[in-house]
């Protein structure tokens, strides 16, 4: 136990810090579409925010790198677009290496936006996020470049054609299938003749 940890009554630390991630939140749309990358990085803005800093969580590329143990920057930059596309996250102040103040932070300041930040209402920017809807004038491209609706003309249309079994087919599978008295006995175990 540490020197000036505080104990209350049931023997439990009250500084004890955590990451608070609602239901509400891990139920919605735009989480339920996040890939693990940026739910990784969500849960590392969120162990920033201590209840009073919303707004001003200062949160480097560097350190969302290593907070998710990455070494591709560009990668983690995608992880906050998205993050902030999807309405979880809000740049307040861009960072960057023109600023030649001494007393600014080169690193961007973000905002949570399911907490209030300062006197405004949290905004939940996450709640109201729909995926883009297809008008379906778009074909669907498949791997090769072709889209689906082509790819499926080179195919051909075998829909009234009816299937029947080959004989021979038949007989590979059980040669004693001409000699029923034999191939029943053997199936119901009374001989191998």
């Amino acid at each position: 136990m540490k020197k000036n940890q505080k104990i209350n009554v049931k023997g439990r630390s009250t500084r004890e810090q955590f990451a608070k991630l609602p239901f509400w939140m891990l139920d919605c749309l735009a989480y339920r579409s996040l890939r693990p990358g940026p739910r990784a990085l969500l849960v590392e803005f969120h162990r920033r925010f201590n209840g009073a800093n919303n707004g001003r969580i200062v949160f480097s590329q560097r350190n969302m790198a290593d907070a998710l143990n990455i070494r591709d920057r560009e990668t983690v930059a995608n992880y906050a677009r998205e993050l902030e596309a999807k309405g979880f996250v809000k740049a307040i102040r861009r960072g960057g290496f023109n600023l030649k103040s001494p007393d600014e932070s080169r690193a961007t300041v973000w905002a949570l936006s399911i907490y209030p930040v300062g006197n405004e209402l949290a905004t939940k920017d996450c709640m109201r996020w729909r995926p883009a809807k297809i008008s379906g004038t778009e074909k669907p491209a498949l791997q090769d470049g072709i889209s689906g609706r082509d790819a499926s003309k080179d195919v051909p249309d075998r829909s009234n054609v009816t299937e029947f079994p080959s004989l021979k087919a038949a007989k590979q599978a059980n040669p004693r299938a001409d000699i029923p008295s034999i191939s029943t006995s053997i199936a119901i175990g009374r001989g191998n003749s």
